[in-house]
């Protein structure tokens, strides 16, 4: 539900994922780092903020949304829908850096509603959002000081 603060444990993407490897093959096992996840979850608690521990992130292409049809498939699979954290991920990974993602849920996917989702909404919703997110990540960057 909009509103909600999630920290997956796994991600999808069925889109080519971008590299930093450009002459040569290297395998990663696409995963997201256990420590940070932690963090992520203890700031929140911190704050005494609701967080959601596990989840999967299905990163769908954008900018546009998901059609209802798409929405209704991917939550079979998935709990969260965006367009950024798995590639995010991969590239980290490759880099050598640790990584764990904080969502926060914006509105309900395309078609969830009888209402068609609108741009608007979806910025009330990060703008409702961004307070519990900086708290998170102001204390998260205090557990490293």
């Amino acid at each position: 539900r909009p509103g909600m603060i999630i920290v997956p444990d796994d991600f999808m993407t069925l889109t080519a994922t971008p590299t930093i490897h450009q002459k040569s093959a290297v395998h990663v096992i696409p995963s997201l780092n256990e420590k940070v996840r932690h963090k992520i979850i203890k700031a929140a608690l911190d704050n005494k903020i609701k967080v959601v521990r596990k989840g999967t992130y299905w990163q769908t292409p954008g900018p546009r949304l998901e059609t209802k049809a798409e929405i209704k498939m991917m939550a079979r699979f998935a709990d969260i829908v965006g367009m950024t954290m798995a590639h995010e991920a991969v590239i980290a990974q490759e880099l050598e850096i640790p990584y764990a993602s904080v969502c926060s849920v914006d509105n309900f996917a395309n078609g969830l509603l009888d209402e068609p989702l609108g741009i608007e909404e979806i910025r009330e919703g990060t703008r409702k959002n961004a307070d519990s997110m900086n708290k998170i990540l102001q204390s998260y960057l205090k557990l490293f000081a």
